[in-house]
C-alpha cells in the first residue's frame, strides 16, 4: 500500500500541473471555452485538489474505504491550496524584488527651513 502522504503527494503535484502546466495549455483553455463551470474549475487548485485526491485514492486503495478517500481527498485540496498560496506568495515577493531592483536612486531636495515669526505677523495686523 502506498502511504497516505505520498498520495496526497502526488495528487498535489498533479493539481498543479493541471491548473498551471503548459502541457495542458491547448486543452485546458479548449475546455475552459466550452464550459464555464470547467473555467472557474480548472483555475481553482481547490478544486483540483480535491478532485486529483480522490482519483488517486480510488486508483490506489480499496474501494470500500470511504473514510480514506474522503482524508485524502480534502487533504490535497487543502495542500494543493497551501501549495499554491506559498508558490504565489513567493513570486509576489520575486516580482517586488525585481522592481525594486530596477527603480533608480534619487536623493530628496534638502528642504529649505523658512522661519515664521507668529508674533511678527500678528503685530502687522494691530489697529491703532
Amino acid at each position: 500500500m502506498i502511504p497516505p502522504w505520498l498520495q496526497i503527494a502526488a495528487a498535489v503535484g498533479a493539481s498543479a500541473i493541471l491548473v498551471y502546466g503548459s502541457v495542458f495549455d491547448r486543452p485546458r483553455n479548449w475546455l475552459k471555452s466550452k464550459l464555464n463551470i470547467l473555467n472557474e474549475f480548472l483555475s481553482c487548485t481547490l478544486c483540483v485538489g480535491f478532485w486529483t485526491g480522490a482519483i488517486v485514492s480510488l486508483s490506489v486503495n480499496s474501494v470500500d474505504k470511504i473514510e480514506l478517500h474522503a482524508a485524502i481527498a480534502l487533504a490535497s485540496a487543502a495542500a494543493s491550496w497551501l501549495y499554491d498560496s506559498v508558490v504565489g506568495a513567493f513570486q509576489a515577493i520575486e516580482v517586488n524584488l525585481e522592481h525594486l531592483k530596477n527603480l533608480e536612486y534619487e536623493p530628496e531636495e534638502e528642504e529649505e527651513e523658512i522661519e515664521v515669526s507668529i508674533l511678527g505677523d500678528l503685530n502687522s495686523f494691530r489697529t491703532k
